[in-house]
């Protein structure tokens, strides 16, 4: 958090543009007040002091001319910012869909586990197949992208994260390749941004990760149902 070559791209007389990521500019005590699965309930330390992040946006205000975020659930934290969503080069990320799978294979794949909600995706796991639901895990960290790749187009499900409240990257690869995907979705924001009231996932939260994840893995209906819907939505949307 510098910023210190702002001022000499202004003195040249260039516009400045500026795109946030995440946590740059997720404000831990707003988060907590608006999201009630927020990442910071549950232990995730942030990466920066909040005064000194609060004084790093402030800066940015004074040299910046406009601020773009990917999605609702960030323009919350700056309403003056556009919404540029999220994209996905589609030539890349092929239809593959779904079949009938009597031991379905679910995959996980946390780029961060603390702020995924990864220690509820897999005690929920560990715990419906100490009940004998029948299926198979793989859990993805530190691999290679052509084969995190590889198992998603092998996957009958796909878990992105349960905390945040908006999608990932990996939400947006497995509505492209037709796999239905498990994530929160805050509805407050997401409904209005795609227009409905059917959002493309399944919708779990720490809380109720564990039976929608039983649910999905039941129900090879559902799993079809939201790989259409989400190769639809990330055709429109991203």
């Amino acid at each position: 958090l510098t910023g210190f070559d702002l001022p000499l791209i202004n003195a040249r007389g260039a516009q400045v543009f500026h795109r946030f990521t995440g946590f740059d500019l997720r404000l831990p005590s707003e988060d907590r007040r608006r999201n009630p699965h927020s990442p910071f309930l549950h232990g995730f330390v942030p990466p920066f002091k909040e005064s000194a992040q609060r004084q790093y946006i402030e800066m940015l205000r004074q040299h910046v001319d406009v601020f773009f975020v990917q999605d609702p659930e960030m323009q919350q934290f700056m309403p003056e910012a556009r919404v540029l969503p999220r994209g996905l080069a589609l030539t890349d990320w092929p239809y593959v869909g779904v079949r009938p799978n009597p031991r379905p294979l679910v995959v996980h794949a946390p780029s961060n586990a603390a702020v995924k909600g990864s220690h509820f995706i897999v005690r929920a796991l560990e715990e419906l197949s100490r009940e004998g639901l029948r299926f198979d895990f793989r859990l993805l960290e530190r691999v290679p992208h052509s084969e995190a790749q590889a198992w998603y187009r092998r996957a009958d499900i796909i878990v992105d994260q349960i905390m945040i409240g908006a999608t990932g990257v990996l939400t947006l690869e497995a509505w492209a390749l037709g796999k239905p995907c498990v994530t929160y979705l805050r509805e407050d924001l997401f409904q209005p941004f795609y227009g409905t009231r059917d959002l493309p996932v399944a919708n779990a939260t720490p809380v109720t990760i564990k039976s929608v994840l039983a649910r999905l893995i039941k129900d090879h209906d559902w799993r079809l149902h939201l790989a259409r819907r989400g190769r639809e939505t990330v055709e429109t949307f991203h």
